[in-house]
């Protein structure tokens, strides 16, 4: 009996067990426009991390909502901050939860944001 008790509870542990994987790493990531050529250069609030995400849900193996995009991931982090146009120092991670009947898998991304110094009066000064 209780070799029983020790398998269920290794299979139920596996079944609930949720995924990270670190994708990789990047100096800059922006789906914003960014002009280049500005003379006055742009600054990154170093520190300040702010993340983002996007899933895609599935109830057994039928997708219930939209597909899991890092863009949109981006496009969230992004916009957390008003007047940030991209992200230094970014980390990109794959989630996921599989579970018997629900499972999901999507991005998230995280990184320090950017903005152009002359778009962003009290941005800090470096």
């Amino acid at each position: 009996m209780r070799n029983w008790t020790v398998a269920a509870v290794c299979v139920c542990a596996s079944l609930l067990s949720g995924c990270v994987t670190r994708i990789g790493d990047f100096t800059v990531l922006s789906t914003k426009n960014m002009d280049f050529n500005n003379k006055e250069g742009f600054v990154t609030q170093v520190g300040r991390r702010v993340s983002g995400s996007d899933t895609r849900h599935y109830v057994l193996i039928l997708p219930v909502t939209g597909s899991a995009d890092v863009k949109n991931a981006a496009d969230e982090a992004i916009q957390r901050v008003p007047g940030a146009v991209g992200l230094s120092n970014v980390v990109l991670y794959r989630t996921g939860l599989w579970l018997i009947l629900y499972n999901y898998g999507g991005y998230r991304v995280e990184g320090d944001p950017v903005y152009p110094k002359n778009a962003l009066p009290t941005a800090p000064r470096r």
